[in-house]
């Protein structure tokens, strides 16, 4: 955590979270929906403010350490299951068909009848 300057006023799990709905979500960080302080009816942290932090974050190598530091938890209580894991966010490529599967309505042909022939 921090030396210096304020202290996060809502706590760090919060705005953790925060962070990972935008994340999970893949929203706008504007969109984010901010509880209100019921006191001052006002939302409890700006959405860029958010932002900030998950950018400091990024850059301290904060989200690169907790990764490695659950990976290894998960691999010494030996619930790691690295066969279905795509660490990269790639996805698994479908080796036939995909393609052609499914209807493309831009592939009309018409052939001087009113029907179009596909």
């Amino acid at each position: 955590m921090q030396k210096r300057g304020p202290k996060c006023q809502i706590g760090y799990h919060k705005l953790f979270n925060y962070i990972l709905k935008v994340l999970y979500t893949g929203m706008q960080w504007k969109e984010l929906p901010i509880a209100l302080n019921p006191i001052t009816g006002k939302g409890e942290i700006h959405y860029s403010n958010v932002y900030k932090h998950f950018a400091k974050w990024q850059t301290d190598g904060s989200w690169e350490c907790a990764f490695n530091s659950s990976v290894f938890f998960m691999k010494t209580a030996d619930q790691l299951d690295i066969s279905v894991l795509h660490g990269d966010g790639s996805n698994t490529v479908a080796k036939k068909g995909g393609d052609g599967i499914g209807y493309s309505g831009h592939k009309h042909l018409w052939f001087g009848d009113s029907k179009p022939r596909i």
